[in-house]
């Protein structure tokens, strides 16, 4: 290989971006007495439009980017309910890299239906 072809190579190497996939560090709460689960997700250096976060009854699914240098940063972190929970009842902010969110409990018994007995 010729010392031109060598360097070009390495300049190609230097332009290739490099993607790192990161669970982020995150913490959760449940609050019985407001029937509310409380996330903590931390985002170093993620712009909030580069998050995306998803919501289902049982399970959550958050994905964040960002660059660093000439690298590409993304947290994933998919994880399931203990309990179902109301996803239109979400409450979410993400500032300064800290994505903190609270959601209510589905309650088991509201659609039940009571039984008379004779």
């Amino acid at each position: 290989m010729s010392k031109s072809e060598d360097t070009h190579l390495m300049d190609k190497e230097k332009e290739q971006k490099r993607l790192f996939r990161i669970t982020p560090k995150y913490y959760s709460e449940l609050d019985r007495k407001k029937n509310i689960m409380n996330f903590e997700i931390h985002l170093p250096g993620v712009q909030k439009e580069k998050v995306s976060l998803k919501i289902l009854p049982d399970l959550m699914h958050l994905e964040a980017t960002r660059e660093m240098d000439n690298n590409e940063v993304i947290y994933t972190l998919t994880r399931y309910f203990s309990y179902e929970v109301e996803p239109d009842s979400i409450e979410a902010n993400c500032s300064n890299g800290l994505l903190k969110f609270s959601v209510k409990i589905k309650d088991p018994l509201a659609e039940a239906i009571d039984i008379k007995l004779s």
